[in-house]
Order: C-alpha cells, then structure tokens, then sequence
C-alpha cells in the first residue's frame, strides 16, 4: 500500500513537471509584428521540436525540416495567424466515477476469435498524435484503429511489439459473443463534443463461465478514453488486460494492477487523458507598399494638373517636391512619378501620365471620290483630327447620303481643348444629254442599216433581236 502510493505520489510530480516545463516551450520566435510586402522573409524556431506551422505564407525551411519560413511577399497585405502546434503521445491514467451509458447502438456479430470490418468513430479522433476515423471490434475484448488481429487468447502486457497492436483493450482475453451476450457502438452527442459507444454486454468467456459487461468510450476534441467495467469476473483466474497501445507497440499504458494479469472489476472506471499539447498562436501584419494617385491626367494646353498621392507619410516626386500633392502645367505629354514611404518604414513608387491636348486641326473628307459622283449615288463624309463632328446640310458623320446638285459640306471638329472648321466640296456630274441616229430609216429585207448614238461615251442598243453595236451595220 505504502509502495503504491508512492509510486502515485512521484507520478503525479512527474507529471506535473512535465507540463509545466511543456508550456513554458510551448511558443516559438522568430515572427515579426510588421513586414512589408517586400521584407525578408523570417526563420520561425519553435519551442517543441515535431510541432507543425500553419498560417498563410509559412512554409518548411528548405535547410531544416523542423524549422518554417514566413514569406511576407507570399502571405500578402493584411493581418495573418500563424499557428505552433504539438501533439502529446503520453497519456495519465486516472480513476473517475463509474457512469457508462444506457444508449443501446448497432449490433456487431462475432464469434469466437474474430474481427470486425472497419467501423466509423463519427468524429476525429487522435490517438497517440494520429487521427483516425475507423476503428476495428475484436471478439476477445479490445478495439484497434488498424486491425493488426483478433488477440487469441489472452491478453498481453503493455507494451509489446507483437500483434496486435494500436489497441484500447476493455477485458482482453479469450472472449466468445458467439456463445451469447451482445456487442454493440455508437456515436452519441453533437459538435465539438461527441462520443463513440463501444459496449461488450453480458458476453462470456470461451470456457462459457460468467459473462464481461464493460463499455469503451472514445471523447471527440479532447481525444480522452474512458472503459467502465460494470462486472468483469475471472472465474479460472486466466491472464486478462485493460489498457492502451501505441502502432509499434513500443508504447503502452494499462489500468494499475491489469497488465496480462488476473484480476476482476465491478462498477469502476479508468480514464486516459492525453498529455498537454501545445497549441499557440501569434499575428502579424504585412502593410501594403501602394501609392495612389489622383487628379486630373488630361489637360489643355496652357492648363495645370493637380496631382495628389496618397496612402503613405512621406513622399518625394521626380519634380523634387516632397508634397503629397504637386500642381504641374506641362506643354508635352509628360509623365510624372512618386516614392512613398509609409509609417512602418515600407517604400513603393507609382507613375502618372498627363496627356496635354490642343485645339484640334481638322480635316473633312469624302470617302467615295474626289473627282466627282453622279446624281443619287451615296457619298459619305467624315472628319478626322478631333473626337466629334458636327456636318452642315443635315448630314451625319461617316453615315453615307444621295444628293442630286453639287455642294460644299462644312465640319465643326470639337475636343476638350476647343473646336475648328473644314470644308469640302462634292460635285455632281450632270446625266449626259444621248442622241440617236440611223443612216438609212427604211431599208429591204435583208439589208443592213447602222445605228448612231452620240453625246455619250459609251452606248448599247437593244432590239426584238438583242443587243445590236454602235455605228456598225448590221
């Protein structure tokens, strides 16, 4: 008795320690508290080594695996998170209050010596550091997360490498639900606070010799196991075990006094709380490096832009003003640039043009000819030089129109700067007066005659016959 509560008493101090010294670790450096978009990236150093980074622009140091990179240019403008995280893979083993619950699951038959399929937990679960979503049932009193064997006959002492591993066993021995009794799980709660149900009720043992009632429970979010035992009975006093292990089975932690031992349980509980993780966050803000500037870009010639930058606290203009805003009248498109520097010390330039227009010079032209256009056949004017046009005579720019008399057509050319006049002229070439003239009115049959046109350029002359020639017998 004396020996046992020692042991408690160095294990709780262990403990204890452990995690005091655990979370004094538990951070890590390196993270600035400002970056500009352009700064180095930083080295992270944690505290724990095996922890994991995770924030936007962190990645793995490409000269130490253990060690991360935050990159401000990748994270980008804004506030970030960035989070160090450890997972414990010690357990303490503790005695709470007896309480299983009455939820009645789904039914898994087995017989004697056998394994399950893979059944859902219903959640995450982490066990020692790894997540699992399915575990396994084997017929001789334990669940694993890998199915490494149904454990015939009895149990072993935790740890041990071999088969099967990776397992919470309730009562491990050689357990037959083929000869009665019944072997249910389920999930029960809500979000972040579920729990998986595994329930061995009244299942006897393969000598038939009274029956195991004993329930698992697996906690989602703190990852905590419980198995109460409401009647466990050894009635040939063989080698039984409660108790966890790890996939290697390098690891194991079993109930105090039920390590492949003989002993009995009635209405009791044990309880596996992982060990302490560390899980810390720090933010960082990278500041953007911008400069912008407004005003106005397009002038007339002889007028002043007003431009102003913004977004920064000081700033320097290639006209070596250090003003935020700066008034300029140049005659030429000229462009003009800015650097800025903002409170954090973050530096970024930008660049202006400012067009400068004059009065346009216009000129109006006509798309179809220049020589001239017979009557009704479509002209189209239109001016070029400005950036609208106003015509005389009702007509539109660049829109095609008929006319019958020649004209002289006037443009209004405007833009921002002003407008001037341009004018030209269509001529319409009058419709040729046509004479006709035979050099015989009244011939024989069979004799020719030659038919004459004249005040043209070119004729055809039709007959009952066709087309007959132009001062040529026929």
């Amino acid at each position: 008795m004396k020996k046992n509560l020692l042991q408690f008493i160095c294990l709780s101090l262990f403990v204890f320690t452990g995690l005091r010294t655990s979370k004094a670790q538990c951070g890590f450096t390196g993270l600035n508290a400002n970056y500009c978009p352009n700064s180095a990236p930083s080295t992270l150093t944690p505290g724990l080594t095996g922890g994991t980074f995770i924030g936007n622009g962190v990645s793995v140091s490409p000269l130490s695996p253990s060690l991360a990179v935050f990159n401000p240019a990748v994270a980008g403008p804004g506030t970030h998170t960035i989070n160090f995280s450890t997972c414990s893979a010690t357990y303490a083993v503790t005695n709470p209050s007896f309480a299983p619950s009455s939820t009645v699951g789904t039914a898994v038959s087995l017989s004697d010596d056998q394994q399950s399929g893979a059944l859902p937990i219903g959640f995450d679960f982490k066990f020692f550091c790894v997540n699992y979503t399915n575990f396994y049932i084997s017929s001789n009193g334990f669940i694993d997360f890998t199915q490494t064997g149904q454990g015939c006959c009895s149990g072993q002492a935790l740890p041990n490498n071999t088969t099967p591993n990776n397992l919470i066993a309730g009562c491990w021995n050689d357990l037959h639900p083929g000869n009665g009794g019944s072997i249910t799980y389920t999930t029960i709660g809500t979000v972040p606070n579920r729990t998986l149900l595994v329930s061995f009720v009244g299942v006897p043992y393969y000598s038939n010799t009274p029956a195991v009632t004993f329930q698992i429970k697996l906690f989602e979010t703190s990852n905590i196991i419980e198995i109460h035992s409401t009647s466990i009975n050894n009635p040939n006093s063989s080698t039984q075990t409660m108790g966890i292990e790890n996939v290697g089975g390098t690891v194991g932690y079993p109930a105090p006094g039920r390590n492949a031992s003989s002993w009995t349980a009635t209405n009791d509980c044990y309880r596996w709380t992982p060990g302490t993780a560390c899980n810390i966050t720090q933010t960082t803000s990278v500041f953007p490096t911008t400069i912008a500037v407004v005003g106005n870009n397009s002038i007339c010639i002889g007028a002043t832009a007003s431009l102003t930058a913004t977004g920064n606290t000081s700033y320097t203009w290639s006209t070596v003003s250090n003003s935020n805003s700066i008034t300029v009248s140049p005659t030429v498109n000229t462009t003009y640039s800015v650097s800025g520097t903002n409170a954090f010390g973050c530096t970024a330039g930008s660049a202006v043009t400012v067009t400068v227009d004059n009065t346009p010079t216009i000129t109006a032209v006509n798309a179809n000819s220049t020589t001239g256009t017979c009557p009704n056949t479509p002209v189209t004017l239109f001016g070029t030089g400005a950036t609208s046009y106003s015509w005389t005579g009702n007509i539109t720019n660049n829109v095609p129109f008929t006319t019958t008399v020649s004209n002289t057509y006037s443009v209004v050319g405007s833009n921002a700067c002003g407008s001037t006049t341009a004018a030209i002229s269509v001529s319409i070439h009058p419709l040729p007066p046509v004479t006709a003239s035979v050099n015989n009115p009244t011939i024989c049959s069979g004799s020719s005659v030659i038919l004459n046109g004249g005040g043209a350029v070119t004729y055809t002359w039709t007959g009952p016959t066709g087309t007959v020639p132009n001062n040529t017998a026929f």
